[in-house]
């Protein structure tokens, strides 16, 4: 695969007819004249499948010129033009591209001002398009006209997988014409909604179409001043559908009697294997709810609460259900919720064993800025056969185990550690109150360190 990332370079590469597949000239100031050789390279070029040029004010002379490359490239697949000012003219090209175009896709028009009759326009060519499979129209302004257009065009369409359409100014009347779109379209699996403030109305209708949506797999309300009331339609939703596997309601107005509402569709026979509540008003009782529920579901892999003043009671509750019952969580998102760190730290090594993980790590460490802190590696293998590291704790990400010790030393201070707990591979816990030493060995090589813990064991 070759990447061109100079302007200069990338022209003169697709004017020698290379075989570069990508071409990636993100916030590069490309100008229309730039666009122009592309474009015409593009008509001629077999092997480019994915162009970028996100983020360089290109307007609707350049989308013009893009969509008559469209008409006639038959190897592009993926084409990304977010973050432009193409605008409803430029949209309007595009649109008369795709009724053609047999080969693209995904199309990413995000941050464009399309406007309504810019979607309008890309609506219509979904309607004769069969190969677009994924639409980003985030931050477009399409309001509840757009919203009508493209539920139209979903009606139709048979090929669209994935729309996002967040940030649109879509309130509760466009998310009325989205769930018709819903409960006639057997395609689409993932549609994002967040943030346009359609409240508790707008959710509602959402839900009413979830319930009998074969397809729809995720669902993103975050941001939509979500409160009890439309958890509550959600949860009846929910209880009827058993093809919507995450639901995604952070930033809402979420409260105990939510959480208890959306714990108890996690009691029945719930499909759901992502659930992300952050930054709503959950206390201690909700959170209560919830840990019940984690006693007996046997499907939710994924649960986030962050910003959600849970307490230290109700985390214990939770810690419970988490090391006695539960089996499925593997991912449990808790910052900033006031449970004490022994509670996260055996949530965080429950949902680790959950992961049937190669090893686990947990150490107490001081951080840059001088406090103490909880850190815990687990250590899986990913389905390529890779292994790899999930640091959360300090720092949140996953990453190689080549890049594991770089990673761990920007944020701690040294490596020294006053507890060094390791669930090894076996099941067995390895507990050390000065593992200092041990722990320099485990960011060198983990898993020929823990080999050795297992052979001293």
């Amino acid at each position: 695969m070759k990447c061109m990332k100079s302007t200069e370079d990338a022209l003169c590469a697709l004017a020698a007819g290379s075989g570069a597949t990508e071409l990636r000239l993100k916030v590069k100031g490309c100008s229309d004249e730039d666009v122009a050789l592309i474009c015409t390279a593009l008509q001629s070029h077999a092997t480019l499948t994915t162009l970028n040029l996100q983020g360089n004010k290109l307007g609707a002379s350049a989308a013009h010129l893009i969509a008559e490359a469209l008409k006639v490239n038959a190897s592009l697949t993926t084409l990304e033009l977010q973050l432009n000012d193409i605008g409803s003219e430029g949209s309007r090209s595009i649109s008369e591209a795709l009724t053609v175009n047999v080969c693209l896709e995904t199309l990413n028009l995000g941050s464009n001002s399309i406007r309504p009759a810019g979607g309008g326009c890309i609506a219509e060519a979904l309607k004769a398009n069969a190969t677009v499979t994924a639409l980003d129209l985030h931050r477009n302004g399409l309001g509840d006209e757009g919203a009508r257009f493209m539920s139209e065009a979903l009606k139709a369409n048979a090929a669209l997988t994935v729309l996002k359409l967040e940030k649109n100014a879509i309130g509760a009347a466009g998310c009325g014409y989205i769930a018709q779109a819903l409960v006639a379209n057997t395609t689409l699996t993932s549609l994002e909604l967040q943030w346009n403030g359609f409240g508790d109305e707008g959710a509602g209708l959402v839900a009413e179409a979830v319930t009998v949506s074969t397809s729809l797999a995720s669902l993103n309300l975050s941001g939509n001043g979500v409160g009890n009331a439309g958890a509550g339609l959600m949860s009846d939703a929910l209880r009827a559908n058993s093809a919507l596997t995450s639901l995604f309601l952070n930033y809402n107005k979420l409260q105990d009697a939510g959480a208890g509402l959306l714990a108890d569709v996690l009691k029945g026979d719930s499909a759901l294997t992502t659930l992300e509540l952050a930054h709503n008003e959950i206390g201690s009782s909700g959170a209560r709810l919830l840990a019940c529920a984690l006693e007996n579901n046997a499907t939710l892999s994924r649960l986030a609460l962050d910003q959600n003043w849970v307490g230290r009671e109700a985390g214990s509750l939770l810690a419970e259900a988490m090391v006695l019952c539960n089996q499925s969580l593997t991912e449990v998102s808790l910052g900033d919720t006031g449970i004490s760190v022994p509670d996260q730290q055996s949530i965080a090594i429950a949902a680790g064993r959950n992961r049937k993980p190669l090893l686990v790590l947990t150490v107490d460490c001081q951080q840059q800025d001088g406090s103490s802190g909880l850190l815990m590696m687990v250590i899986c293998r990913s389905p390529s056969g890779e292994e790899r590291a999930t640091v959360t704790g300090m720092c949140r990400s996953t990453t190689r185990i080549s890049e594991l010790r770089p990673l761990v030393e920007s944020q701690t201070v040294g490596l020294q550690s006053r507890r060094l707990q390791l669930v090894l591979p076996d099941g067995r816990l390895w507990e050390e109150l000065d593992g200092s030493a041990l722990l320099e060995e485990l960011l060198l090589d983990p898993m020929d360190a823990a080999e050795k813990l297992l052979q001293e064991a």
